[in-house]
């Protein structure tokens, strides 16, 4: 078992067992990334309790790691005071059996949860994976990880999964059933209980206790790899505050000469003010051009694209499942954020690499539209969370990465920056990117480490790369030692 700073001020434990390893993070009773001979075969195990908005309920964990017949064991207990309620969780690698993750929530008084129970995320590396799928009847049926998003769940009623080249997993104690979480970024399909279509909020009482237990028995050697994405600098956009207009820069701003864009929406926009944006190189969304499905279109000023955009809130999901007639729009436009599920350092990052295969299935919803990521901001819920996230290695690293991501996505516009911004350090980073708008960007996961991610970038100022350690270890990369979550750039 080995440890080493840097997730969230605390230590990941990384257990081991003959052929098996896997990081467990004692604050959080997370297990991550389960690996079998090198091959990763789970991305996560946890157990959730969601309030009856969907709210995370905060918990506090306590754990102990040893060894027991041949085994490492982990116990642990997390406690959600809010909610008075409890899980104790056991969770055991063994050389020969593989691991088993088991739980045991109780209540000292009913609350009403719309989740609360074991979750599994299997990589989103797995996607175009056959799957022999067991149903709690016994019957069984052949499926597979998506290759493209689905909008809807691609498996119901799971009792065992069987992932060629990949993990065998079975499921105890509930109905599962799983989503493709790269809907709203996350890196990863969940399999989680309860369905979605029984009656919820449901209640949690202190005479039923919740059991659980998931246990993977073999592992894979299907070398599961993440594509390559080479898309081009998209043209950038930068947010007009309520009556700003282009020549509100701040002193001392380098002057930006690409395209704005302003949200009628807001409180504070005045008429003057608007009038004012109306002229070429804006992208004006307008209160009264309500499309279908309470989405938003966009007027765009922009002669190099006419016509009006669709523009989601929420994230790339509610575009996904409420998809527009092919050549309907001009362009479609969704936010990207990378905090929706979860919430943790290592998340923020993990889940920045979707927004590449986001803007694939955005393309094939109309090969003939725009994509627009619109707005890219970091927040969500958990504010406090995100806060100290935001001010923190993760945040500043995500900061970094979102040029270099955006545009080996091959999105056609990015919102990034605010005027106000452009008065700031950021300012000069705007710049640059401004500057290689259309230069191609090239962005590849390394074959000896996954999580060692490259970017090249041929762009007028000449050849330009970055590389990404997305773990919580450190990793050797062009001659130097990255840090957990470290980036650099040349």
């Amino acid at each position: 078992m080995g440890m080493v700073q840097g997730m969230n001020g605390a230590a990941p434990w990384r257990l081991a067992a003959g052929d098996w390893e896997v990081d467990f993070e004692p604050w959080s009773g997370w297990l991550r990334r389960l690996t079998w001979r090198g091959e990763e075969q789970v991305r996560a195990i946890y157990a959730a309790v969601r309030d009856e908005s969907w709210g995370t309920v905060p918990g506090e964990t306590e754990a102990v790691v040893r060894e027991e017949d041949g085994a490492v064991v982990v116990e642990f207990q997390t406690r959600h005071v809010s909610r008075r309620f409890s899980f104790h969780g056991r969770i055991r690698l063994h050389p020969g059996e593989g691991l088993t993750f088991e739980v045991e929530g109780t209540a000292q008084e009913r609350f009403q949860t719309m989740r609360t129970g074991l979750c599994l995320l299997h990589p989103a590396e797995q996607a175009g994976a056959a799957l022999q799928v067991t149903h709690p009847d016994g019957g069984t049926e052949r499926l597979g990880f998506p290759v493209e998003i689905a909008p809807h769940q691609p498996v119901l009623d799971i009792a065992r999964l069987e992932v060629e080249g990949g993990p065998t997993i079975q499921f105890e104690g509930e109905v599962f059933e799983m989503e493709d979480q790269r809907n709203w970024s996350d890196a990863s399909f969940k399999t989680y209980c309860r369905p979605l279509g029984l009656p919820s909020p449901y209640e949690v009482a202190p005479d039923a206790p919740i059991r659980h237990k998931i246990t993977v028995t073999t592992g894979g050697t299907g070398a599961f790899r993440a594509p390559e994405f080479i898309g081009r600098v998209p043209r950038w956009l930068v947010r007009l505050a309520p009556g700003q207009s282009p020549d509100d820069l701040p002193e001392g701003s380098i002057p930006w000469r690409g395209l704005f864009y302003a949200d009628f929406r807001e409180p504070g926009w005045t008429a003057p003010a608007i009038s004012r944006l109306d002229q070429a190189g804006t992208v004006i969304r307008d209160p009264e051009g309500l499309a279908p499905d309470g989405a938003w279109a966009a007027r765009v000023t922009d002669g190099r694209t006419p016509g009006d955009w669709l523009i989601r809130d929420g994230n790339f999901t509610e575009l996904n499942r409420n998809r527009p007639a092919q050549g309907e729009f001009a362009g479609l436009a969704y936010p990207v954020q990378p905090q929706v599920h979860a919430f943790q350092d290592l998340d923020i990052l993990e889940n920045a690499l979707m927004i590449p295969v986001q803007a694939a299935s955005a393309r094939k919803i109309d090969p003939g539209a725009a994509v627009a990521l619109l707005p890219i901001h970091f927040g969500g819920g958990l504010e406090t969370v995100l806060g100290r996230a935001a001010n923190g290695l993760a945040g500043r690293t995500w900061r970094r990465l979102m040029p270099w991501v955006a545009s080996a996505a091959g999105a056609d516009f990015a919102l990034l920056w605010s005027l106000d911004e452009l008065a700031w350090s950021v300012g000069e980073a705007a710049a640059v990117w401004r500057r290689a708008e259309g230069s191609p960007v090239r962005m590849i996961r390394s074959p000896e480490n996954p999580w060692l991610v490259r970017f090249a970038m041929a762009g007028p100022d000449g050849p330009k790369t970055a590389v990404l350690n997305c773990s919580a270890w450190p990793a050797e990369a062009e001659g130097t030692i990255l840090g957990p979550l470290e980036m650099i750039e040349s």
